[in-house]
């Protein structure tokens, strides 16, 4: 099992998102004006990870994952499918929380409810 690198928790803490579950993958939610953001982190190797971000509308709680932006997180990494990235150590504690926080968090607080 991989834990999570150092600051990274707190990091993200800092954005809003609260862990809820824990290792398989880690599990992070932050409530948005209509609904909630998942951030799930699942470790690949001792040096890779798995990130994917999804989103549920407080009136469709079956709705999850779907794309938070129409803009695919593959524009910010390497991505399969447009809602996961794969990324290092590095970037998870690193690009990952600037991401979050400069791109797609200030979409997501400014949307419409």
């Amino acid at each position: 099992m991989n834990v999570l690198p150092d600051g990274f928790l707190r990091k993200i803490n800092r954005l809003g998102f609260v862990l809820v579950d824990g290792e398989r993958p880690y599990t992070f939610v932050r409530l948005t004006t209509d609904g909630e953001l998942r951030l799930l982190v699942e470790a690949r190797s001792p040096a890779a990870w798995r990130v994917g971000l999804a989103s549920r509308a407080q009136d469709q709680p079956g709705r999850l994952p779907n794309p938070v932006l129409s803009l695919s997180l593959k524009a910010y990494g390497q991505s399969s499918d447009g809602t996961t990235l794969d990324v290092s150590t590095g970037d998870l504690v690193g690009r990952l929380p600037r991401m979050l926080k400069d791109c797609i968090l200030p979409t997501c607080d400014l949307a419409p409810s």
